[in-house]
């Protein structure tokens, strides 16, 4: 399909198959079908296409940006443009949701991608949470700022890292994900475990 002239076809195709190989995991070969999803799916914009080729648009920045941010298994530069047009897309949805994590991302592969911009990937990233909150995405919110306190304890930070991911765990038990061991609880207790150690909480 992607080498016809049925673009809406092939976006779908290549949305099941990218989402199939992110799953497996096989993010080389997700990344590429990724990419010429989007490519298509700009095409298709440039050529008057609708609210939901723009919706389709932003899942595969949202996609790329989350693949380069959190594996590392897209180019910095790529993963950034992504990020930025994802950003785009989401705010002119009106989806607070994929802004937040657009976001939180985008502060992600700006500080890996360029060292000295570290304060200003945080800030993208205590942004993402901002967004989150005030749109009432709660869960999302969660999951950011669980983002946001290992960036605090890399940047030498402890007590508010501490602090960030104590408030998470506590809303997360309060919530019930610790009878469920939810992955974002375990993921969460495991991230502050990391801060406990970064800043030698050893007996803790």
């Amino acid at each position: 399909f992607s080498r016809s002239d049925n673009r809406p076809k092939a976006i779908a195709a290549l949305l099941h198959a990218g989402r199939d190989a992110e799953g497996l995991p096989a993010y080389r070969t997700a990344v590429d079908l990724l990419r010429r999803w989007w490519e298509l799916a700009e095409t298709e914009l440039a050529a008057g296409g609708g609210k939901g080729i723009r919706r389709s648009a932003l899942q595969a920045t949202l996609a790329l940006a989350r693949i380069g941010a959190i594996f590392g298994a897209y180019p910095h530069a790529e993963a950034a443009r992504a990020a930025a047009r994802g950003r785009e897309l989401a705010e002119s949805l009106g989806d607070t949701n994929a802004l937040a994590q657009l976001l939180y991302f985008h502060g992600e592969i700006t500080i890996v991608g360029d060292q000295e911009a570290f304060a200003r990937g945080l800030a993208l990233a205590e942004e993402s949470v901002r967004v989150a909150e005030n749109a009432r995405h709660p869960m999302t919110a969660l999951s950011l700022a669980r983002g946001v306190a290992i960036l605090y304890a890399l940047d030498g930070r402890f007590a508010e890292a501490r602090s960030s991911c104590a408030r998470v765990v506590q809303a997360l038990e309060a919530a019930g994900h610790r009878e469920t061991a939810s992955d974002l609880y375990v993921s969460t207790r495991w991230i502050n475990d990391n801060i406990l150690y970064l800043s030698d909480g050893l007996d803790e």
